[in-house]
């Protein structure tokens, strides 16, 4: 019987770690089959507070001029337009996995505004894949135009982090 309750416990603990996380984001533009990608180039760390069945609590936060889309002009664009600032993401809300998946809410933020958003979740096993869609009218940026090529107004972030 105490080795059943030792073993309950162990499987509801919550416990908070760190992530070592990948981000990517992709735009799709005006031109027909053409997106802006990139990624954060140094690797990011964040805190987590989890369970096997949810998540409590997030934070995540990097410096924006770690993004880079491989092209040094829209890179110069990028990190003027993001005011080269601090990014953050928080939970607003807990996170219940169903099926390995959950939908979180939260905030994003920069520098000069912080916006409500949805994150949806993947769990595979020590690896979480955060999926957000981030608006750039809701942070009062002009979406972005060179050469006749502007960016649309949804941009999608991905974050891969392995808890420690």
């Amino acid at each position: 019987m105490k080795l059943f309750f030792i073993l309950v416990l162990m499987i509801n603990t919550t416990y908070a770690a760190t992530m070592n996380m990948k981000i990517n984001f992709n735009a799709s533009t005006n031109v027909p089959g053409m997106n802006i990608s990139g990624e954060a180039l140094q690797e990011i760390s964040g805190n987590i507070e989890l369970t096997d069945k949810k998540i409590n609590k997030v934070n995540v936060s990097f410096e924006s001029t770690s993004l880079t889309t491989g092209m040094q002009l829209r890179d110069e664009h990028l990190h003027k337009m993001l005011k080269k600032s601090k990014l953050e993401f928080i939970n607003t809300s807990e996170c219940l996995f169903e099926d390995s998946k959950c939908e979180m809410e939260g905030t994003f933020s920069i520098a000069y505004k912080k916006i409500k958003s949805k994150f949806l979740i993947t769990r595979e096993g020590e690896t979480l894949l955060c999926s957000i869609i981030i608006k750039l009218s809701d942070l009062f940026l002009k979406k972005p135009s060179f050469a006749g090529v502007s960016v649309n107004d949804e941009v999608n972030v991905t974050i891969e982090g392995t808890v420690k």
